[in-house]
């Protein structure tokens, strides 16, 4: 797969699941055109950030193979969420039919 494809993988996938999150009424912002940008959290941009009431998602879509080299630059946004209990941390992996599918939820 060409790194291009790859890309428009990874958008679709943010794009696909910012979009559900709005759906169930999340106010989203998401790392891609279209969409408002999130805001820098420790220091990093989240792929999403939704938020209804007080609940917030922070999400972050990956490759299985990123998983191992992405917790260590995702490890920010897990200790931002564990000292918030209104804040949670998914990671979402492009699964075989290109669509987001939940992994984790810190």
């Amino acid at each position: 797969m060409s790194a291009q494809t790859r890309r428009i993988e990874y958008i679709r996938c943010v794009d696909c699941k910012a979009d559900e999150l709005d759906r169930q009424g999340y106010d989203v912002k998401a790392n891609i055109g279209g969409w408002s940008r999130p805001p820098i959290i420790e220091g990093l941009i989240p792929d999403i950030r939704a938020k209804r009431g007080d609940k917030i998602i922070i999400g972050q879509v990956l490759r299985e193979e990123e998983l191992e080299i992405g917790e260590k630059e995702y490890r920010k946004f897990i200790d931002y969420a564990e000292r918030d209990e209104n804040t949670s941390f998914r990671v979402y992996l492009i699964s075989e039919d290109g669509k987001p599918r939940l992994h984790k939820i810190y």
